[in-house]
């Protein structure tokens, strides 16, 4: 059996949220190990869907890389919105 890739999500927006979700129909295939993103309420929307522990959710990337590696993902994915 092959473990779930542990994916980051950079960026908690509408479309992530959308292709984050699959993760809820594909456990075996990848889990959301923590989530990124300077809105605290998408912080806390995604943290709830996908029950990520508030050590693995940062309102910026500095955060996220000031943890010990132990806890770095197999995978992330980026998404930002542009101004405008």
């Amino acid at each position: 059996m092959i473990n779930p890739v542990k994916v980051i999500v950079v960026g908690m927006g509408a479309r992530a949220m959308i292709y984050a979700g699959e993760a809820l129909s594909h456990p075996e295939l990848f889990t959301i190990a923590g989530i990124v993103d300077i809105n605290q309420e998408r912080v806390l929307a995604a943290q709830q869907l996908f029950h990520v522990p508030d050590s693995h959710c940062f309102r910026t990337v500095e955060e996220l890389t000031a943890v010990p590696k132990c806890f770095y993902p197999n995978a992330a994915t980026i998404w930002i919105s542009w101004p405008g």
